[in-house]
């Protein structure tokens, strides 16, 4: 199988028809991860926690577990805990539990958090919905690499360009957008992740059985995440993106001045539509999104 998130056929094929639906009360998010950069754990715990607040729901507790090869020092465990805290701190969410186990079998430490959360709002999207992003892509990905390969890029900008990116860190919830939209109306809305913005928007219309189209001109992102892309050959827009969210509204441009008077970043991308059909449009050409690949980050931080 490939590195990264596994891919959506083979998970419907191997594991989505074993699953079993809740009470309709309870939801849980799971982020698995090998701690092959300094951010994994701060990224992906804020990963699972967006996740809960996009599906309508309040994170109520986190738990954790590490796996460590023989030789980790004590003090790499400690390292971890000291990324996880400030975003149960940040989101107000305890951290119930955390176990820490020893095998001879990895190479490097492991990591999972699971979040669980209550009242999430369930919508199945049952008409065309305007599509609007929250945020802007690649923020995440871009700060594990501006935060991990600052020698390199010092070879091509200047300091401050540098900090810039690694400052997107305080930028990546969406927990506050979240409950601003559920509370004026929003029918569904979809905490970017693996894959980017890409993936995010095939996952999103797969999850609501729909079409979409969407302009990749009107897409928010940072030049940091343009250049510093390019310096490592890499696409953006399949590039990490926690921090981002997409949201399905019945009248976008309502919800969108909603979220400016909330002081919230947000533009409105295109629509879900119905049929099958998922289109990208660049100026004149028009291209079908592909199935999710694995996130870019993965070819630097394999």
């Amino acid at each position: 199988m490939r590195i990264g998130k596994c891919p959506e056929n083979a998970y419907k094929r191997s594991v989505g028809k074993y699953l079993q639906t809740g009470d309709g009360r309870s939801i849980t998010s799971i982020r698995q991860t090998a701690l092959t950069y300094e951010m994994a754990p701060a990224v992906f715990l804020q990963d699972a926690v967006n996740e809960i607040a996009a599906a309508g729901a309040r994170s109520t507790g986190i738990a954790a577990g590490l796996i460590v090869p023989p030789d980790t020092e004590e003090a790499m465990v400690a390292s971890v805990m000291e990324r996880l805290l400030p975003v149960c701190e940040r989101e107000n969410v305890p951290l119930t539990e955390v176990s820490v186990k020893t095998l001879q079998a990895v190479s490097a430490p492991v990591l999972q958090v699971t979040v669980t959360g209550r009242d999430p709002k369930r919508k199945k999207i049952k008409q065309e919905a305007d599509l609007l992003l929250v945020g802007a892509v690649a923020m995440a990905g871009t700060m594990i690499l501006a935060t991990e390969k600052e020698d390199v890029l010092l070879q091509k900008f200047a300091r401050p360009f540098i900090a810039g990116a690694v400052d997107f860190k305080n930028h990546l919830s969406v927990t506050g957008a979240a409950r601003v939209a559920f509370e004026n109306g929003a029918i569904a809305a979809y905490s970017l992740s693996e894959g980017g913005i890409f993936a995010g928007l095939w996952e999103f219309a797969s999850a609501h059985k729909s079409g979409l189209e969407a302009d990749l001109k009107k897409i928010t992102i940072r030049q940091e995440s343009v250049e510093i892309a390019e310096i490592f050959q890499i696409n953006p827009y399949q590039l990490l993106s926690t921090g981002a969210m997409l949201v399905a509204a019945q009248n976008g441009l309502e919800m969108l001045r909603v979220f400016r008077d909330n002081g919230i970043e947000a533009v409105m991308i295109g629509s879900l539509k119905s049929g099958n059909d998922r289109v990208i449009r660049n100026d004149t050409e028009t291209r079908y999104l592909d199935l999710p690949a694995a996130d870019e980050i993965y070819r630097i931080f394999g």
